[in-house]
């Protein structure tokens, strides 16, 4: 068969860290289009295979050859869709749903992304990019991607990483490229676009966290805040009996929404963008 034809040939590899002995004699060749699932237990050297194919690693004996573009997945760094997969075989699906991101949404899979970025960086040049905090969003909302909706979990991963690396400026456009590709979004997942878009616009803010509890309203400036000082102070202004503004190292701001019927999100939607300083 034409050496052509195969996406990824491995051939007697071997890769040792000193002493220890990760991966022995594997052997393996994959069509193009195939789908292979490496199964194991931790520590058998499943990552390791995976950061040797995307060049993360080199193999200690043995050659590897691949021929064209290794998927998107794997570019985010060898181990990422094992693990995915791996949770999913052992009953971890819910991950992916309601009970993980029905509260907090994004940060655990942010954090996770961050992590992989660190890790990656590490091995690549010897140090770790310092990326800026991600801000804490503590809002109780039913937002996450629903199996009826979406229920290839690569697709859900996608989006995912995407929900929590979305830029404010980008939100309407997402928005759209998400109708097109998957239809009209259900709640959970058009809840879960507002949170995502709200995190962006914290992000350009510098607000470090916001709180919603009880019809409380807590933001978070961090220490670079980006924030117009003249809107903060109309804001305040506007609201003399329920605001407070506590000044410190990381200022906050307390809105006490009282028998307002506005919903804290809209509210939050509202009021922040005409924070932004502008240029």
């Amino acid at each position: 068969m034409p050496q052509t034809e195969y996406a990824i040939q491995l051939e007697h590899v071997t890769k040792t860290f000193g002493p220890v002995i990760a991966n022995h004699d594997v052997t393996m060749n994959i069509r193009r289009g195939e789908i292979l699932s490496l199964l194991g237990e931790n520590g058998s050297g499943k990552s390791t295979i995976l950061k040797i194919i995307t060049g993360v690693l080199h193999e200690t004996s043995g050659t590897v050859q691949v021929n064209g573009r290794i998927s998107a997945l794997l570019e985010l760094g060898a181990g990422f869709k094992i693990a995915m997969r791996d949770l999913e075989i052992r009953g971890a699906g819910n991950l992916l749903g309601p009970q993980q991101h029905g509260h907090i949404t994004g940060i655990g899979f942010a954090a996770y992304c961050e992590m992989l970025e660190k890790t990656i960086e590490r091995l690549k040049n010897g140090k770790e990019a310092e990326p800026e905090p991600e801000p804490v969003l503590e809002i109780q909302a039913e937002a996450y991607i629903p199996d009826s909706y979406i229920s290839d979990p690569r697709y859900k991963m996608e989006l995912y990483r995407r929900f929590s690396e979305l830029e404010y400026s980008q939100r309407e456009d997402f928005l759209d490229e998400i109708i097109d590709r998957f239809g009209n979004p259900p709640p959970e997942v058009e809840m879960l676009w507002r949170l995502a878009a709200l995190k962006g616009l914290c992000r350009v803010l510098k607000i470090r966290g916001v709180n919603v509890r009880q019809g409380i309203i807590r933001l978070t400036f961090g220490e670079k805040a980006q924030v117009n000082p003249e809107a903060v102070l109309k804001l305040l202004m506007q609201h003399p009996k329920t605001m407070t503004l506590k000044n410190g190292q990381e200022q906050q701001l307390t809105y006490r929404m009282g028998t307002s019927k506005q919903e804290p999100l809209a509210w939050l939607e509202q009021t922040l963008p005409a924070l932004i300083l502008e240029d």
